[in-house]
């Protein structure tokens, strides 16, 4: 059964949601349209009285967008759909989207890192459905294990000791630091490498705010000067994202994220996470060579993030 729903509200109590990534979550993408900017639709499939997939995402200016502002959203499938139903429930979707004039629907799909199994069939039922590849991201992973940095390249283990000999110490934040200046930190970092900001400062602390279960802050300091920090998103149990890594240029011959990073593995396997998610390597599928080889020095694993579209 297809049912649309555009309140993020009673559904947990009337049907069983599969299993999704915080990302994907209702709170998060009404989130995503706190200005009301566009309209805010949930496309469910039913059975049995059980959602077996949805998805959530945000109608404005005649385009359906998967996420709004999030690295991705998509669909969410529980394991026993089948691909019948799934073809039916995206040919549903485009349907009603057309009904609405909509011009293009635009989707992020998680990393395949997160659930292979899943995004392989999401992305099969997109090409049944005329959906078309925007961009093909390179996303990079750790798999955590109890000590990461011997999967680290030479040079960054060298890096690593250099950083524990000068006693650089790594922390979590508690909810008390500075979001202004956590935000000044990672916007001249950003700006440094010709990375974009993608978010504003009253917006980042914003999300921070409403989300303190799902987003941390961790540095590494020398002497109580902040050398790196991360903010993290808990995606799920098993899957924590590096949103925004950041260093500080005086004290960049140290490499502090590299130590950062180690010790972020550590923190994340002590916690029961099997992946720490190092975000993707590329900007419209065009590879950023620098960032891809740190990341593979860390023992990155890289697998597909792709974005898809569909034009009426």
């Amino acid at each position: 059964m297809f049912q649309i729903i555009q309140k993020n509200i009673g559904l947990q109590n009337k049907y069983a949601f599969p299993s999704c990534f915080f990302l994907q979550e209702g709170k998060h993408i009404l989130y995503q349209n706190k200005e009301n900017i566009g309209e805010y639709f949930c496309f469910l499939w039913i059975k049995d009285d059980k959602i077996q997939c949805f998805l959530g995402g945000i109608l404005a200016d005649s385009i359906f967008y998967s996420p709004f502002r999030a690295t991705f959203g998509s669909f969410c499938v529980d394991e026993n759909m089948n691909d019948t139903d799934f073809l039916l429930f995206v040919e549903s979707i485009k349907i009603f989207l057309s009904s609405k004039n909509t011009k293009k629907i635009h989707l992020k799909n998680f990393p395949f890192c997160y659930d292979d199994k899943n995004a392989t069939l999401i992305e099969n039922i997109l090409i049944k459905s005329k959906f078309e590849i925007q961009n093909n991201e390179l996303n990079f992973h750790l798999e955590l294990s109890e000590n990461n940095v011997d999967f680290f390249h030479s040079s960054e283990k060298r890096r690593y000791q250099k950083c524990l000999k000068n006693d650089f110490i790594f922390q979590k934040e508690n909810q008390n630091i500075d979001l202004s200046f956590v935000h000044s930190f990672i916007k001249k970092s950003r700006e440094r490498k010709n990375y974009p900001m993608t978010l504003i400062e009253k917006d980042f602390i914003n999300l921070v705010e409403n989300f303190p279960e799902e987003i941390e802050i961790f540095t590494v300091k020398k002497e109580d000067v902040i050398a790196a920090l991360c903010v993290t998103v808990r995606m799920n149990e098993k899957i924590l994202y590096s949103f925004y890594p950041a260093d500080n240029i005086d004290f960049l011959t140290f490499s502090p994220l590299v130590f950062l990073f180690a010790q972020l593995t550590k923190y994340a396997f002590e916690n029961n996470y099997q992946i720490l998610d190092l975000g993707i390597a590329t900007d419209k599928s065009i590879v950023n060579e620098g960032l891809s080889i740190f990341k593979q020095r860390l023992g990155g694993k890289v697998t597909p993030k792709n974005e898809w579209i569909y034009h009426f």
